[in-house]
């Protein structure tokens, strides 16, 4: 069936509108235009309306005469209308209920809380302890926490000696321990943790504690004694005295 000229004008158009940038743009502004004037054009017509409607009611723009017209004449308005207002009787004030002032609270200001005292030092009594200093295991230092336990055996130097460079040497029942070691020293530093390591397959370990704590004043040539205590990662905990040379 041959198409139409309508068919191919709107394929024409189609084609156009579909490929061409320019014509699109084109189409729209006529579009617009032809909005804009068609609203213009009965913007106007609807005045002229409005206008027709209002003379052949009599309208008139005379100004206030005082009257109103009505059928081409002129009538007197009334003058002695009036509405009837509802009178509003006045708000009443608000009572308030009596009440006395709020007594102050009798509950004493809250004491500073006391600043937490200080572990005592470990002490180390060589005439007392033989095992003092040596790296045996001291009290409360067996295994602890269902680990397989383990030992102190010692320090590198032996003594530790302060602003040097030590390690303390341990063994663990199970080998391939993960070990952190924590340590009061004789001056009354904390470190925690002062150093951590692994043990090898037999258990021994050499962990390394940076630099060693000067003793307090006045203890030259003495040796004092720093309590260690180690954590393994099979849940063992153990303890000991170990030696510094002031």
């Amino acid at each position: 069936m041959r198409p139409s000229w309508l068919d191919a004008v709107l394929q024409r158009f189609q084609h156009s509108w579909e490929t061409n940038a320019q014509f699109r743009a084109m189409v729209s502004g006529v579009i617009g235009l032809v909005i804009i004037v068609g609203l213009c054009a009965t913007m106007g017509v609807a005045a002229v309306f409005a206008s027709n409607v209002g003379g052949a009611f009599g309208g008139s723009g005379g100004g206030d005469t005082g009257a109103y017209t009505s059928g081409g004449s002129n009538s007197p308005q009334a003058t002695d209308v009036t509405f009837p207002m509802t009178t509003l009787t006045p708000w009443p004030s608000p009572q308030y209920p009596n009440s006395g002032p709020i007594p102050a609270s009798q509950t004493p200001q809250p004491s500073p809380t006391a600043a937490p005292t200080a572990t005592p030092q470990p002490t180390c009594d060589p005439s007392v302890d033989p095992n003092c200093g040596n790296g045996n295991p001291g009290g409360g230092g067996g295994p602890g926490g269902g680990g397989g336990g383990g030992s102190i055996t010692g320090s590198a130097p032996a003594p530790l000696k302060g602003g040097v460079a030590g390690s303390i040497l341990v063994n663990t029942k199970h080998p391939n321990q993960q070990i952190l070691i924590n340590i009061n020293w004789p001056n009354g530093a904390h470190d925690f943790p002062a150093g951590s390591g692994v043990t090898d397959s037999s258990g021994n370990g050499s962990i390394s504690v940076g630099i060693v704590p000067a003793c307090p004043a006045g203890h030259a040539g003495q040796t004092l004694y720093a309590q260690v205590y180690v954590y393994a990662s099979d849940g063992s905990q153990f303890s000991a005295s170990v030696g510094e040379l002031c």
